[in-house]
């Protein structure tokens, strides 16, 4: 599939939200040694983290279903909605440290 220019800028914050959530996460599991991951996170930001890996998985999901075209004017819905819920996922991981 290819990336279309209007895409690639909402793309390169995913990636940097992914490295984010990833620091925030080894973060933790530094902090908590052989503790269960989550266990002692607020039952909110549990639910959150799990709505919002919902979401990011049904968007691919869609996304696979489309096809850019090289005169659009905006990013298509699923890729927006893949950066809100990788950057509610990074936020949710690196508010445990």
């Amino acid at each position: 599939m290819p990336l279309i220019r209007i895409e690639r800028d909402h793309v390169i914050e995913i990636v940097a939200d992914i490295r984010r959530g990833a620091e925030g996460l080894e973060q933790h599991i530094s902090t908590i040694g052989d503790q269960e991951v989550g266990g002692g996170w607020p039952e909110q930001d549990r639910l959150e983290l799990y709505q919002a890996w919902l979401g990011v998985g049904n968007a691919l999901r869609d996304l696979t279903r489309t096809q850019p075209t090289s005169d659009a004017t905006e990013a298509r819905p699923e890729v927006l909605t893949i950066r809100d819920g990788v950057r509610r996922i990074a936020d949710i991981l690196t508010r445990q440290v």
